[in-house]
């Protein structure tokens, strides 16, 4: 992480572990396969394509 922020061995730096629900929407939203907005995001995509199918298999949508 020093290297990818470019600090240096005598930066001082400050961080903690957040709840998911503490990080903001962002660019890092949409990367990674090991990332829980994008895990969330294909579940509801998941989820609306299966609601989809079924209506237009004439079943009623809810």
């Amino acid at each position: 992480m020093r290297d990818y922020l470019g600090l240096k061995e005598t930066d001082v730096t400050d961080w903690r572990f957040v709840e998911f629900s503490e990080v903001p929407r962002g660019l890092w939203s949409t990367l990674g396969e090991n990332n829980t907005f994008v895990i969330n995001g294909r579940k509801k995509s998941m989820k609306l394509a299966e609601r989809l199918r079924r209506n237009e298999a004439g079943v009623l949508a809810r």
